[in-house]
């Protein structure tokens, strides 16, 4: 899955003449899924899209809908990245040194995480304080935060169980990037 945006079609097509390339490999079979707002581009059949607008604030959009087409679409997929349209990655390297690690624990994702860590108040990940305490009336948010440049996850994402929480998953994380990380936990309250 990458997340991408509606006027990168440089960086997409970059992607699938490099690594993304589905013939690259013929040991593996790959699919790259671009993720994307409102706007049609049905050229290279390799675009999600859903009636959002394609910003920076809803990031959460796109990776909940790309979980939702993997859940549905990847039944069978042994495991799957999140990266942005930005990030290079040598898939050569992935596949010889960090695969054969991850294929033991089915059911797993690999990234970093982050305990008890402070919502930010400056810069591009700012979030409004009066914002921030309107969702907390609304939801739990929890104390574990998942985050890095390549997220992987290991297993049919549908047997993740994403629970819809006791509000609507959308409206209450799409705040900021940092809270689809926490819908990525797996150790949700059930």
């Amino acid at each position: 899955m990458v997340h991408s945006a509606v006027f990168h079609f440089d960086q997409r097509e970059f992607l699938r003449r490099t690594w993304a390339n589905k013939y690259l490999l013929r040991s593996h079979t790959m699919r790259i899924l671009f993720l994307v707002g409102f706007k049609r581009n049905k050229t290279n059949g390799d675009i999600v899209q859903e009636d959002f607008i394609d910003d920076y604030h809803n990031l959460t959009h796109k990776g909940v809908m790309g979980f939702k087409w993997i859940s549905e679409n990847c039944k069978t997929a042994k495991y799957f990245i999140e990266i942005d349209d930005d990030v290079f990655v040598n898939i050569f390297n992935l596949i010889k040194t960090v695969l054969p690690v991850v294929e033991k624990h089915p059911r797993h994702i690999f990234c970093y995480t982050r305990v008890n860590n402070t919502v930010a108040r400056n810069g591009r990940h700012a979030v409004n304080k009066h914002y921030f305490l309107g969702l907390l009336s609304h939801c739990t948010l929890y104390d574990v935060y998942l985050f890095g440049i390549l997220p992987l996850v290991t297993g049919n994402v549908s047997l993740f169980h994403l629970p819809k929480s006791q509000c609507d998953i959308l409206d209450a994380f799409a705040w900021d990037g940092k809270a689809m990380l926490s819908l990525r936990n797996y150790n949700r309250r059930q």
